[in-house]
Order: structure tokens, then C-alpha cells, then sequence
């Protein structure tokens, strides 16, 4: 019971428990698959709304990017604010990375690969700090560095940023 709790703490799981046997071990086993099945669809249903969040964000960032570009501010004005939209939808890409990764991307990589990743993304989100010099990323890890599974990606992430 002790290893299924702990398979079931970082999100995987296993074969249902047998539901048979004395009563009170039969009790306790169809209310921990009942607890694992519960889990299980409450990840799913949360990341189908993050999903569909994200996506209904997205459509006014690609017109408010439209309007800035037609605006007849400085460019200096309309670089800061398209900055500001693309960190916005940096975040919202977070939200869609967990949202796949929820669903079940439990593939373990070397840790560097996956901070390589948002690191990416912090300097996709930040072009103008970036390209000035204002802003360096760099990692630093030995090649003993822990496992990382891609779910743990926007952990990562926001730890980060």
C-alpha cells in the first residue's frame, strides 16, 4: 500500500486493488481505487479547462499584437507593449505544456534537458532584454544531475521566472 501511495503522490498509477478479501481490506481497497480513479479524472478535467483557457486568451492577444502594429505610437512604445503580450503568452504556453503533460507525458530525461527548455522560453519571452545583453541564461550542470520527467517542466519553470 505504502509503494502504491507513493507511485500514486507523483501522479502514476497502477492496477486497481483487488476489491476482495476481508471486509475491512476490501473497504479499504475500493476506497483507494475509488481515491485513485477520483485523482485521475480531476487531472484530466483540470487540464481540459486549462486547455480551453488558454486557447480562449490566446485569440484577443493575436488581436491586441494586430492592433499595436497598426497603432500609430513609437516604436519603442509598441516594442514594450508586444514584449509584454509575448510574456503573457509565454505564461499561457506554460499553462498548455501542463495541460499536455497532465495527461499523462511521464517520460524521465536528464534534468538539464528539460531547464535547456525553459530557458528557451524565458529568452523567447524576453527578446528585447535578450538582445541587448541585459538579460544572460546559461546552465551549469554536472553530468550526474537527477532525472526529470517533462511533467515536471513548468515546476521547473516557475521556479525560473
Amino acid at each position: 500500500m505504502s509503494q502504491a501511495l507513493g507511485r500514486v503522490s507523483r501522479g502514476e498509477s497502477g492496477p486497481p486493488w483487488p476489491e476482495r478479501g476481508p471486509t475491512e481490506i476490501a473497504a479499504l481497497n475500493r476506497r483507494f481505487n475509488r481515491m485513485v480513479s477520483d485523482l485521475t479524472e480531476l487531472e484530466s478535467d483540470r487540464a481540459v479547462a486549462l486547455a480551453g483557457i488558454s486557447h480562449d486568451i490566446r485569440t484577443p492577444l493575436t488581436r491586441l499584437r494586430m492592433e499595436i502594429e497598426l497603432s500609430p505610437m513609437a516604436e519603442a512604445d509598441k516594442e514594450s507593449m508586444s514584449e509584454d503580450i509575448t510574456r503573457i503568452d509565454a505564461i499561457v504556453g506554460k499553462f498548455m505544456e501542463y495541460a499536455r503533460t497532465a495527461a499523462g507525458d511521464r517520460q524521465p530525461g536528464r534534468i538539464q534537458s528539460v531547464v535547456v527548455e525553459v530557458m528557451a522560453g524565458i529568452d523567447h519571452a524576453y527578446p528585447g532584454a535578450t538582445g541587448r545583453g541585459d538579460l544572460a541564461l546559461a546552465v551549469d550542470a554536472g553530468p550526474r544531475a537527477p532525472l526529470a520527467r517533462r511533467s515536471d517542466r513548468p515546476r521547473i519553470a516557475r521556479s525560473a521566472t
